[in-house]
């Protein structure tokens, strides 16, 4: 599979060379303003700090213990292959792989808990999206009209999110102790239920703010 994903995107990249108008893309390098050139990947970097110290607190949650220079190496090295390789799994696998593999933390942990850095990342977005849509009420742009309905979207993400905190809350030991629930397909769920019920309502309300700072 790995090789397929190789083979795929060394084919995309060579189309994509081949098609390129050198002679633009000539002309846009010198319009570029050096000074942003190199103060993007300072902000590129502050952006991964905040998100590897994300991991690095619902890691500990869940009883796992990681560094803050375990989490960004994990994090740099998932971006490669996110980048070069196609498909948005792949680098969320890399870096749970990666946490299991080398830290020994276990990878159910691992791959909940970039689960939830995945749930709560979107949030973040569609909050300040909604925060946006709401400034640009009056505005009659077909943009501001076609924002409109994210408020009313956040606010139903944000009741399911609520909701499923509250069944974890209510029914999780339920879920964890009966043995008939715990059969078959169930178990995948009740798993995923009980890990991130592990993660506090604290620890999630501080990754939300980690995540709309960067």
């Amino acid at each position: 599979m790995l090789a397929l994903k190789v083979l795929v995107a060394a084919t995309l990249i060579s189309v994509l060379f081949y098609r390129l108008d050198w002679a633009v893309c000539s002309q846009l390098v010198r319009r570029i303003d050096l000074q942003q050139a190199l103060f993007a990947p300072v902000l590129l970097f502050i952006g991964i700090g905040f998100g590897a110290y994300r991991w690095k607190r619902m890691l500990f949650a869940c009883g796992q213990t990681a560094s803050l220079g375990q989490t960004m190496g994990w994090y740099l090295k998932s971006m490669f292959f996110g980048v070069f390789l196609p498909g948005v799994v792949g680098a969320d696998l890399v870096r749970v792989s990666l946490a299991a593999k080398v830290a020994r933390i276990r990878f159910v942990d691992a791959a909940v808990t970039a689960m939830a850095e995945r749930v709560v990342g979107l949030l973040a977005i569609l909050i300040l999206t909604a925060i946006g849509a709401e400034l640009c009420r009056g505005d009659s742009s077909a943009v501001a009209q076609t924002l409109n309905w994210l408020p009313s979207l956040t606010i139903a993400v944000l009741s399911i999110v609520v909701a499923a905190v509250l069944f974890q809350w209510r029914y999780g030991a339920a879920i964890a102790s009966n043995p008939i629930l715990g059969r078959g397909r169930f178990v995948a769920f009740s798993t995923v239920l009980i890990s991130i019920g592990r993660i506090s309502s604290l620890e999630l309300l501080m990754s939300l703010a980690l995540s709309l700072l960067y």
